[in-house]
């Protein structure tokens, strides 16, 4: 009864990423944190977002870029889900 009560009434009032990892449900909770808590890897999603997995250093224009810029342009064109920074 706890955990319909936990999911039902009390989830939806705790943010991302103040909720604790209670349930193997909840395991993509992990991800999410990650995403929050470290820069680089947030970088990192959004080089892989910008070059499709695939930069051509001679002719891509990612170097004149900011990584500033490469967050934020991740966090308005290729998030999809609610933005957790």
């Amino acid at each position: 009864m706890n955990c319909v009560l936990y999911k039902y009434l009390i989830e939806p009032w705790i943010a991302i990423k103040d909720r604790p990892i209670l349930e193997r449900r909840n395991l993509w909770l992990i991800g999410a944190k990650r995403l929050y808590k470290s820069k680089n890897y947030h970088l990192l999603m959004a080089e892989i977002c910008i070059h499709h997995g695939i930069c051509d250093k001679r002719y891509c224009t990612c170097k004149y870029f900011s990584a500033i810029d490469k967050r934020d342009c991740y966090d308005r064109i290729f998030r999809s889900y609610i933005k957790i920074i």
